[in-house]
């Protein structure tokens, strides 16, 4: 009842009809709202915690196929820094997981052993990628092919911009070399803040880095470094604030004793993990331009919505085919329709099940009509929407109500009888 009163208080108007501070207020937290409610309906919680698990899982089989390629290079003291700056207070984890990895010898583990880290690692890509598409309400995922070739360029050259990030910091940290920057430069209080921003800036880079790539869409820069820049920062005050105070470590020593290491190394990956997610929800927010409400982007369209969407995309698609243009992708689509990519991916889906749009395979699916529109007629198209009852009709009152609505839908069949998707192209539509 008092999120019933809430919504209704943040969707009664227009946050346009309002002026200055109290009309942006109001639009502000109608999108927090809607952010929030996209997040649980996503349920995001959930996700974090699938994740958590999944990571710690993949964590020791990742990092020794990193380990083995900064081994490689010789600078294999470098991982444990930067998982000591991520993890915090979880020094003695950290501590034991490097050890764990030194002890894997790539050598001996063999052919078999070697597929099942890499069979780990990409379950770990999986996951995230699923989680990131759910949000997305894309349903197609990456092929196997391409999964894995992009887990092994993570693998491979992630632990190479490591090395090169850690070695830049390690240059820019040098104290001669700041001491000489301060001294024969202007620019001393302005080097002294990069330095205090660096962090911040990684974990920018980092985040932007997770919105643009494992998402199995296109997603703008600009609403990546968004959500980025959002999340990243809420990241780092998260840490300083949850291993500054401390918070439940007191309650994990006295239940776990020497042991209370894992759940607070636990609690913090749940954690990082429900920030990246609620800031995947602000990406999204921002490219669909506040098309994502929790109404629109998760509960199911109206029948008659659907219906409409769907004639829509048929006539959109053919449109752009007759014009000569590229197959448009999905995200084209709901942008031209002006509605969120969440509500067209299942009736894309449909159509093409159905047999009246295909998606074409390479690197930028897009879609192309699968049959001649002047063949395609208005009424099958909703009749493919609604379906056939499979409701065995055992009452007399069910009996009722199918003919009722057979007889419905029998005298809107008879108005659209010989209507085309051609002859929608033809009405001058653009």
């Amino acid at each position: 009842m008092q999120n019933s009163k809430i919504h209704d208080l943040l969707h009664s108007g227009s946050p346009d009809d309002q002026h200055g501070l109290t009309g942006r207020l109001f639009q502000f937290f109608r999108i927090i709202y809607s952010i929030s409610g996209s997040f649980s309906a996503h349920q995001g919680t959930l996700r974090a915690a699938a994740l958590t698990y999944t990571t710690v899982l993949s964590l020791v089989p990742f990092l020794a196929i990193a380990f083995s390629v900064l081994k490689g290079l010789g600078a294999q003291h470098a991982l444990e820094p930067l998982l000591q700056s991520v993890a915090g207070d979880s020094g003695e984890t950290v501590s034991r997981i490097i050890e764990y990895v030194n002890n894997t010898n790539m050598k001996s583990i063999g052919v078999i052993g070697l597929v099942m880290l890499i069979v780990t690692v990409i379950s770990l890509m999986g996951s995230i990628e699923n989680a990131f598409n759910a949000v997305w309400g894309v349903r197609e995922t990456r092929s196997a092919r391409r999964r894995f070739s992009d887990c092994l360029s993570v693998a491979i050259l992630g632990p190479i911009l490591l090395l090169v990030a850690t070695s830049m910091t390690s240059t820019l940290q040098s104290q001669w070399i700041l001491q000489w920057l301060i001294k024969n430069t202007y620019l001393g209080d302005a080097i002294l803040m990069l330095f205090r921003v660096l962090p911040y800036l990684s974990i920018w880079v980092a985040m932007v880095f997770l919105y643009i790539f494992i998402p199995n869409t296109k997603v703008r820069l600009a609403s990546a470094v968004t959500g980025g820049v959002i999340a990243g920062t809420a990241w780092q005050l998260a840490q300083w604030g949850y291993f500054h105070f401390q918070i439940g470590v007191a309650n994990y020593n006295a239940i776990y004793g020497t042991l209370a290491a894992v759940p607070v190394f636990l609690v913090w990956i749940y954690a990082s993990w429900l920030i990246v997610l609620y800031g995947l929800e602000i990406v999204c927010a921002h490219q669909h331009h506040g098309h994502v409400l929790p109404e629109s982007s998760v509960a199911s369209l109206t029948v008659t919505a659907r219906e409409e969407l769907a004639v829509a995309l048929l006539v959109q698609v053919n449109l752009y085919f007759r014009q000569g243009g590229a197959a448009p992708s999905g995200q084209s689509l709901a942008d031209g329709l002006n509605v969120s990519l969440v509500q067209l991916e299942p009736l894309l889906d449909e159509l093409r099940q159905s047999g009246y749009l295909a998606l074409t395979s390479g690197a930028e699916p897009g879609w192309l009509p699968a049959r001649d529109p002047s063949l395609i007629l208005v009424s099958d198209i909703i009749s493919v929407l609604r379906g056939v009852s499979e409701r065995e009709v055992t009452t007399p009152v069910l009996q009722l109500a199918e003919e009722v609505v057979r007889q419905g839908w029998d005298g809107s069949r008879s108005c659209l009888e010989g209507l085309t998707v051609s002859d929608l192209l033809e009405s001058g539509v653009k």
